[in-house]
């Protein structure tokens, strides 16, 4: 990083502050996009395990059978 006083070659306060909030528009914009694809991926795995094992669908009644047994 270079100073800031340097003869006025570096471009004005006004400049810099609006290229940091471009920035920080872009970091969050890049997180958003992150959760997204997080949650997308999450939506994507439920109906494979929830559809394919109706095994697994029964496991879960069962567990909260026994659940409400043991309290």
């Amino acid at each position: 990083m270079q100073p800031v006083d340097d003869g006025g070659v570096q471009s004005p306060p006004r400049m810099t502050e609006e290229f940091n909030l471009q920035l920080r528009h872009q970091r969050a914009t890049n997180q958003h996009i992150f959760v997204l694809r997080k949650r997308r991926t999450l939506e994507d795995d439920l109906p494979t395990k929830m559809g394919s094992s109706s095994a697994g669908g029964s496991g879960l009644h069962c567990a909260g059978g026994g659940r409400g047994d043991s309290d």
